[in-house]
């Protein structure tokens, strides 16, 4: 008989009597005619392989330690004292990384020894016990977990980096994406509402993004506006950010739905810089466009660009508002099709001003060296990645998942989610230094497909005293990503990619984890 478990047919008067390691005989065959048979030895074996370096990233980046003693505080743990709120944390965090987002997964997940090891202990709550965990959030215990976001990562920055390095002489601009969506409702939840907008009913959070981190998410009812929401909660996450990185300059990038002049005025009292749309309001569009038009006709710019049967012009002016203090400056873009004969007209404000004198207001290092069809195309349009960013919080890290029937709870899963997004693309970021020279695609993998690549992996698990011994098979997706991810070595404020570390490391086709 053949170890593979394929072997000859054998009769049944031959067959030995059953034992605890003996392979038996099925009537089912393969294509080939050959009998299939198992063998009742068991062995260990996770579906979870890749989750042991992610748990290991998300420790040594300390992303944990800021939501954990705000955990400790606001979470009362008088009700259950077997499993500490840190710990159900973890566990609910490393499940949405594996890519399982209903607790009921929690009660087979204890038997996966990868996510145990990732975990750390085979001790795990129960789906009942975290539910419970879910429900004893309130506002204010939400407010201060959605703050430890920003600050996991300004620790993760101070560590590995993740924001771009200042230029001599050039100050970096950070962009602080700002966007509303929507997330439906099923059943009977606290704040369900109708949205006339999204022709549902829904809730509707509010997301920041710094870089392309989540740093912040505010849950709103469906019929909220989305504009007071910022307003509540700006000046804090302004002066945080300016605390945390004094040397760039932060720039508000939003649509025309969050275009009012609270916001903007918060950010011209604290320093901040913004481009957001203009809302359609035709008498305004018609005079910025007439006078911008020609302002940029008058200056002989570049104003006209060719793609197909397009052509566009754009040019900019400032204007004032009656329910404005000062005049602003508008960018506008007048785009005619040939081909349909249809005229789409775009305003931009913003309080960047394309200058090369630094003493004149409304300068902004880099951003003002730019022309005013970049401003328009390459910065402001450049806001339509934060969809792609949206779109993986909701789907790929499942923040749409608001099941539960309290508020808070459903708030506190989007934040989890954010979370998770955010250990992925760092996660990620780090697997592409080790991938660089020969994949450089590595950086373009959404979130779903990092976790398939990467994550669920099977392998055959020994597991020993001091050591926890991964067997790999022996045809791997993408295996190069894979040892990428255990040849992770945080020290020293910088990732270290070495495969012969001996944190993590990769040797044929075992992979070998030592702690």
């Amino acid at each position: 008989m053949e170890e593979a478990g394929f072997g000859k047919v054998q009769l049944p008067h031959k067959t030995p009597t059953p034992s605890s390691s003996a392979m038996q005989i099925t009537t089912c065959s393969d294509a080939s005619g050959r009998s299939v048979t198992f063998s009742s030895k068991k062995f260990h074996a996770t579906a979870l392989a890749g989750l042991l370096p992610i748990a290991h990233i998300a420790r040594s980046l300390n992303l944990f330690k800021a939501a954990k003693e705000v955990l400790s505080d606001a979470v009362p743990s008088k009700r259950n004292t077997l499993y500490s709120p840190e710990l159900m944390f973890e566990q609910r965090l490393l499940a949405l990384a594996a890519g399982y987002e209903d607790l009921n997964d929690h009660d087979e997940l204890f038997h996966d020894p990868g996510f145990t090891g990732a975990l750390g202990t085979a001790n795990m709550a129960s789906s009942a016990t975290l539910c419970r965990f879910e429900n004893g959030f309130d506002r204010h215990s939400i407010n201060a977990l959605n703050e430890t976001l920003l600050s996991a990562f300004i620790d993760a920055d101070r560590r590995l980096g993740l924001l771009p390095r200042i230029r001599r002489k050039k100050y970096r601009c950070l962009f602080l994406d700002v966007d509303s969506t929507y997330i439906k409702l099923y059943g009977n939840q606290e704040k369900k509402s109708y949205n006339g907008h999204y022709q549902c009913c829904c809730l509707a959070p509010v997301l920041c993004y710094l870089h392309g981190y989540p740093i912040a998410v505010y849950g709103a009812a469906g019929t909220s506006d989305a504009r007071k929401v910022l307003e509540h909660y700006l000046p804090r996450l302004l002066k945080r950010i300016q605390k945390a990185f004094p040397d760039y300059i932060i720039v508000l990038r939003a649509d025309s739905g969050f275009n009012s002049n609270a916001l903007i005025e918060t950010c011209q009292k604290l320093g901040a810089h913004y481009i957001m749309g203009f809302p359609p309001i035709k008498a305004a569009q018609q005079a910025i466009y007439s006078k911008g038009l020609k302002y940029a006709k008058r200056k002989q710019a570049k104003r006209y660009t060719t793609a197909g049967t397009a052509a566009q012009i754009i040019g900019a002016t400032d204007w004032n508002a009656k329910s404005w203090n000062q005049p602003r400056r508008v960018i506008a873009r007048k785009r005619f099709d040939r081909r349909t004969c249809q005229l789409d007209l775009r305003l931009i404000q913003t309080s960047i001003a394309c200058t090369k004198d630094s003493a004149k207001e409304g300068y902004a290092g880099e951003l003002s060296l730019i022309t005013i069809s970049d401003m328009y195309e390459k910065v402001y349009c450049g806001r339509g990645r934060m969809e792609q960013w949206v779109g993986e919080f909701k789907t790929q890290c499942f923040g749409d998942r608001a099941s539960a029937t309290k508020f808070h709870a459903n708030c506190f899963r989007m934040i989890l989610a954010a979370y998770c997004q955010m250990l992925l693309k760092i996660a990620r970021r780090l697997q592409y230094f080790g991938v660089r020279k020969a994949n450089r695609k590595a950086t373009q993998k959404t979130v779903r497909t990092f976790r398939r690549d990467v994550i669920c992996v099977t392998a055959a698990v020994r597991e020993m005293r001091k050591k926890l011994h991964l067997t790999l098979p022996e045809h791997l997706h993408d295996r190069q990503a894979f040892e990428a991810l255990f040849s992770i070595r945080i020290s020293n404020g910088l990732s270290v990619p070495d495969l012969s570390c001996r944190g993590f490391g990769v040797r044929g086709n075992c992979a070998r984890w030592e702690g």
